[in-house]
């Protein structure tokens, strides 16, 4: 049996890598009960070859399923899961662990840090909207497995300054490329703290608004010396815009 399914993937992967092709292998595996980890094996290596943009996302059923704990053998095979509603998950199963793209946006009511917890090695994270606190960003971050982080949407919660100093004060996040914080009040004490912060170094994007930390935070940004130029040259614009009078119809 093993083999005949072996045989039967390897057809199908004879041709070019798509994301029709990517979701027929996940059909596949999905109408098995019991999917043999030989043949899971053998999936994961030549997917592993494939663009990530082609196995990035899994079908949205999964997700759902595995929110009310169904077994969902083929998520071993994906990088990404969007969930909708985890208020009834504590922690991912095993299939899922090693997801490198993990969405939590707009689900409240959950505990974050165990459930991030789970994952092996998440590269991206998505926390948009979910009421996180200042208590449950610092718990989040301090997580050791967030050491290969390279994204952190956290837009749209209740942090305050206290989560940026928070940030600002671990040392095993230093992969970090883009991080959004819009829509919470950092303020400019916040501000200080970001400009600061030695794991932020390798930042490409730092999403804020200027009214979420004000003029003074503004200006602590521009004149950081931690942040990358590319960083601290935007909010120097904002700066100068600001001072022109030009900020608000820029």
């Amino acid at each position: 049996m093993r083999d005949r399914l072996i045989e039967a993937f390897r057809g199908m992967l004879a041709a070019p890598p798509s994301v029709e092709l990517f979701s027929s292998l996940c059909d596949e595996i999905d109408g098995q009960p019991d999917p043999d980890p030989d043949v899971l094996a053998y999936l994961r290596g030549h997917l592993g070859r494939w663009p990530s943009s082609m196995r990035r996302r899994a079908p949205a059923r999964w997700a759902a399923r595995i929110a009310v704990g169904e077994p969902m053998p083929a998520a071993v095979l994906c990088d990404e899961l969007v969930f909708e509603d985890a208020r009834s998950l504590e922690v991912l199963p095993d299939a899922c662990v090693g997801v490198r793209h993990l969405s939590l946006a707009y689900c409240e009511g959950v505990d974050l840090a165990r459930l991030v917890g789970s994952a092996r090695a998440p590269r991206t994270l998505d926390v948009r909207y979910t009421g996180m606190t200042d208590a449950q960003f610092a718990s989040l971050i301090r997580g050791p497995r967030l050491s290969g982080l390279t994204e952190l949407h956290a837009q749209g919660n209740a942090l305050t300054a206290a989560s940026a100093h928070a940030l600002a004060e671990v040392t095993h996040i230093e992969r970090l490329r883009l991080l959004d914080l819009r829509h919470n009040a950092v303020g400019s004490s916040g501000a200080y703290a970001l400009a600061s912060a030695s794991c932020l170094g390798g930042l490409e994007v730092l999403r804020l608004h200027a009214e979420d930390v004000d003029g003074e935070g503004v200006a602590a940004l521009a004149a950081s010396r931690v942040l990358p130029r590319r960083v601290t040259s935007w909010w120097s614009e904002v700066t100068r815009l600001r001072e022109r009078g030009a900020w608000e119809t820029a």
